[in-house]
């Protein structure tokens, strides 16, 4: 396979090692393995350093997502990079299969899978959404989707009943799926410049990426008939909960400034104003 496998860590505990463990048997047929480690503090970085035949580059602070993917990613030439999050399991065949699959199909720029979480529940309402637009971003910081039980168009983008209704081995169109797993073609990578590292530690750099790739003639696919296990989350725990608001948020109005510069001032307040009651709710 030309294919370059990227997993950035940062504090993964056990479950890098169980990563790397799921790998071992595709680690001869792909071009390398490359763990980013954005100065992890807790250990989980002996798991890549013990084992042969995986390559690491240790940073000496962490920059947050995007900077590690990007610094990994420009280390490889190989025609396919596999980005990974550390808490994902993988069977081998999968890899293989998504791989040919995506290979097959030149209008395809990214391709992901289906992931699960640790009970075999669908992730699709956090894995798949639609880009923001002012209704999304509205209903989501203003408590809208809650109160009122409407949907829109800020959550998942095909649901189950459009999984269901798939062949096997045939793709489900998506506009921005969690960067979680991606299986990118690493000339629209370069084309589009990687990841924006102002997105920073984390949330919104793939969306970001998503909104630039809709300009080009290729898109993003989800196989649903193949699977992956996420756990999801783990980061977070290392976060409080304003922390957290303070970052996601922040990277939201980051992008609705890029993106949705007609509409940023009448948006700004409105997440503002979700941000602090939020806050005081919790």
């Amino acid at each position: 396979m030309d294919l370059q496998v990227v997993i950035v860590n940062w504090n993964s505990g056990e479950l890098l090692g169980r990563l790397l463990s799921c790998l071992d048997a595709v680690r001869s047929e792909v071009r390398q393995i490359l763990v980013a480690d954005n100065a992890s503090d807790d250990g989980s970085i002996a798991s890549a350093e013990s084992r042969p035949g995986i390559h690491l580059l240790t940073l000496d602070s962490n920059l947050g997502f995007a900077a590690a993917a990007n610094r990994a990613i420009a280390q490889s030439d190989s025609a396919w990079i596999l980005l990974l999050n550390p808490d994902i399991t993988i069977a081998p065949g999968t890899v293989r299969e998504l791989y040919q699959r995506a290979e097959a199909m030149p209008e395809v720029a990214l391709a992901c899978v289906a992931l699960e979480d640790v009970s075999g529940r669908s992730q699709a309402a956090f894995q798949f959404r639609s880009l923001p637009t002012v209704t999304s971003v509205l209903s989501d910081v203003l408590f809208l989707d809650e109160l009122t039980g409407v949907v829109g168009d800020s959550k998942a983008g095909p649901g189950e009943l459009s999984f269901s209704e798939t062949r096997p081995g045939h793709p489900v169109v998506v506009q921005q799926p969690a960067a979680a797993f991606w299986l990118i073609r690493r000339s629209t990578w370069i084309e589009l410049g990687g990841f924006d590292e102002q997105f920073w530690p984390a949330w919104f750099e793939d969306v970001d990426f998503c909104r630039r790739l809709s300009g080009t003639p290729r898109h993003a696919v989800v196989f649903p008939d193949l699977k992956a296990s996420h756990v999801g989350g783990h980061s977070l725990e290392a976060l409080s909960y304003r922390q957290f608001l303070d970052y996601y948020y922040g990277n939201m109005l980051r992008y609705l400034k890029k993106h949705h510069r007609g509409t940023y001032p009448f948006l700004w307040p409105a997440v503002k104003l979700g941000i602090l009651l939020r806050k005081l709710i919790r």
